[in-house]
């Protein structure tokens, strides 16, 4: 049954994904895909993906949906209309696709002789361990940079559907580390049996941000935000060497705007902020922030991400395009239920802190949601604090040292 609210395209989105909800393939559905998107350009499938996500708040079986998006991508018969754009480095786009190779470099040179006898078994859990740094890293770029930008231009569809995938290669490449760890010698057929999946859904998720992404962002991102895109990037880094900042051809005027917004937030904000115990400036403010060490973020109480601290190393990155957005639109839909489970505890007072560990990297975490209120008890929000723990052991163990040897 047609929904009426749902444009065609939307609609025939929404068919697609119950056919497939019954059993049928995407190779079954990629006819109706094409026929629906023939000589439309790739943002009138990403709009649709939009709507239909908005307005029916289901993303169940959108990854599917991403796996007919590539079989007609790949059909040179589906007219489906794609910008032709060139990117060279340093273009930031450039180099995410730079980043692909060197990330497949890195597991051709590093795992598999370890797999299969060029390297010593003994060496995989520890190049295991930097692969999937790399491609942490990688997908920091894309959700934290990448999908930001693309939800700033008002296209939301993509990061839903490749969000999902990017979560699954991340529990395989840790279930592969997990088994590489947990035995001597190295169970590498255990090992292999969690990486092989691992590596075609990487491969197939590269395939994705190249004939989806890359496109996309290239013909809806605005060359200003690019720009910005660029620099936050460089600020997460690349897993291959010496990357150079991209100059844009307006690059003159984009800096003047930033000098012109600069001048004008010091000038309008007040130059002292009075407290209960106390008086700070701005700048003051932001350097306590800035030197606790704790990574922070902040929600209000409209689910909009205000405010992150900018230190040197962010393990959990976020960016300026992330300021302003929902907080649907910064987690995965998976995640969405536990994190409205999280706020409506806070907001509602049942706990004052909801604490987790997290491990990423080879690292391990403490995350804690703070409820926020003002005197008089109004809800104005989260703040999310995430602490490093080795960090804090190792000064533990630093401090204890120093007292026994007294």
């Amino acid at each position: 049954m047609n929904n009426k609210h749902l444009s065609d395209d939307a609609q025939a989105i929404q068919d697609m994904l119950k056919r497939m909800e019954e059993g049928e393939s995407p190779e079954a559905v990629k006819d109706a895909f094409v026929e629906t998107f023939k000589n439309k350009d790739i943002s009138a499938i990403s709009a649709a993906e939009q709507e239909l996500l908005s307005k029916t708040n289901n993303g169940c079986g959108m990854s599917s949906l991403c796996d007919v998006h590539m079989l007609a991508l790949s059909d040179e018969k589906s007219e489906i209309r794609m910008p032709e754009l060139e990117y060279y480095p340093p273009h930031p786009l450039a180099y995410f696709k730079l980043n692909q190779e060197s990330i497949m470099q890195l597991f051709r040179e590093t795992i598999r002789p370890c797999i299969h006898g060029g390297l010593s078994p003994e060496e995989l859990p520890q190049n295991l361990s930097a692969f999937q740094d790399a491609v942490l890293q990688h997908f920091s770029l894309k959700e934290n940079v990448l999908f930001a930008y693309l939800d700033k231009a008002g296209v939301v569809g993509p990061s839903k559907l490749m969000w999902e995938a990017d979560d699954e290669i991340r529990d395989l490449i840790q279930k592969g580390i997990d088994v590489a760890y947990s035995q001597s010698p190295v169970n590498v057929q255990g090992v292999v049996e969690h990486m092989h999946k691992a590596i075609g859904l990487l491969r197939s998720q590269f395939t994705k941000e190249e004939q989806v992404l890359i496109p996309l962002v290239g013909s809806e991102v605005s060359d200003r935000d690019l720009y910005e895109a660029s620099k936050e990037m460089l600020k997460i880094g690349y897993s291959f060497d010496n990357p150079r900042a991209w100059e844009p051809e307006n690059l003159a005027s984009f800096e003047a705007q930033e000098n012109l917004q600069v001048m004008h937030s010091s000038t309008s904000v007040s130059t002292q902020l009075n407290f209960n115990t106390g008086v700070l400036s701005p700048d003051e403010i932001n350097g306590i922030l800035n030197s606790i060490g704790d990574e922070l973020s902040f929600v209000n109480a409209h689910d909009i991400f205000t405010y992150y601290s900018d230190l040197d190393v962010m393990h959990f990155p976020r960016t300026k395009a992330n300021l302003n957005n929902t907080l649907e639109n910064l987690h995965p839909l998976k995640s969405l239920p536990i994190m409205y489970e999280v706020r409506d505890k806070l907001k509602n007072k049942e706990v004052k802190t909801v604490s987790k560990l997290a491990h990423k990297g080879g690292k391990r975490f403490l995350v804690q949601y703070h409820g926020i209120f003002d005197e008089s008890g109004r809800y104005l929000g989260i703040l999310e604090t995430v602490k490093n723990l080795d960090e804090f052991f190792a000064l533990i163990k630093e401090l204890e040292a120093q007292d026994t040897s007294k």
